[in-house]
């Protein structure tokens, strides 16, 4: 099967084969807000397990979701980008007040292996931390750690 893309992934895909890469933040919105030229944007429509995240590889990443999103639909595409092993994933979740949770999901790592004798290494540590006290940000580390356990390298 082919891969799917977000909205606006193509221009990023492209960019990084060309070995550019963004100076700021990637948002992947999983809502219709606009994020600016460095967004992402996925649809209900689209087959989320079959999305393509590789060109967020090394990236400082954001998923931005709220309550309009189905918990099921965070956690996986969350999960498929962690996959992909950027610098920093941020899960930001904005409230229906407007108020937003973030939850540190992880970070990646990336040695190349081209000026040692090491082999070259490609990890992410997942590993979700609320970044405030709220119960929602609460409830999204423990969906997340239910998902893949905290501390294990994807």
């Amino acid at each position: 099967m082919r891969p799917w893309y977000a909205v606006g992934a193509r221009a990023l895909l492209d960019a990084r084969k060309q070995g550019q890469m963004p100076a700021n933040v990637v948002v992947v919105a999983l809502v219709p807000e606009n994020f600016g030229t460095n967004a992402l944007y996925v649809r209900d429509d689209m087959p989320i397990a079959r999305l393509d995240w590789r060109m967020l590889v090394d990236l400082k990443v954001w998923v931005w979701a709220t309550e309009a999103v189905s918990l099921e639909t965070v956690l996986a595409v969350t999960h498929a980008i962690a996959k992909a092993r950027p610098n920093t994933l941020i899960l930001r979740f904005s409230d229906a007040h407007g108020e937003v949770h973030d939850i540190d999901v992880g970070s990646g790592w990336h040695h190349d292996g081209i000026e040692s004798e090491i082999p070259p290494k490609h990890e992410f540590l997942w590993w979700p931390q609320r970044t405030c006290k709220t119960e929602l940000a609460f409830r999204l580390q423990q969906a997340l750690c239910g998902q893949q356990p905290a501390g294990s390298y994807l």
